[in-house]
């Protein structure tokens, strides 16, 4: 079920993966991945709030699962709970501290929170990592 879900999600076909995930979720309750790409597809459907349940379990499960913080933090700042959003991706970070998605995520967060001293300095880091970054320095010239 776990192959089909994943071959389902890669054609789009993201209700039949959800079906392969609960199949797995029913005989395996403790099955990280298996909500994680459940979350996957129902963010891929809009369904956001139900996306962020699956990542939270994901999490309980494995409290060090980097992508699930990511990918709720996408969810997060998607449905407008910032804060909650910048605490996530955060989190990624503590696992994945140059990713360039999750550098821009948090900073992302740090703007729309209008926190733009702390969304400065977040983004001179990620200069740091990655100086020729065209929209990391689009985004510098933005805040400035």
């Amino acid at each position: 079920y776990y192959n089909k879900g994943v071959a389902l999600s890669a054609l789009g076909r993201y209700e039949e993966a959800i079906e392969c995930y609960d199949k797995i979720l029913y005989r395996v309750k403790k099955d990280p991945v298996a909500y994680y790409n459940k979350g996957v597809a129902l963010s891929a459907l809009g369904r956001y709030e139900e996306a962020i349940e699956c990542y939270d379990k994901a999490i309980e499960i494995t409290p060090q699962y980097a992508d699930a913080y990511y990918n709720k933090g996408t969810n997060l700042l998607t449905l407008g709970r910032k804060e909650e959003a910048l605490d996530s991706f955060t989190t990624f970070l503590k696992y994945d501290s140059k990713n360039l998605d999750g550098l821009l995520g948090k900073a992302n967060s740090l703007i729309q929170l209008n926190k733009m001293s702390e969304a400065k300095s977040l983004i001179d880091k990620v200069l740091s990592i990655y100086p020729n970054n065209e929209f990391v320095l689009k985004l510098k010239k933005m805040i400035e």
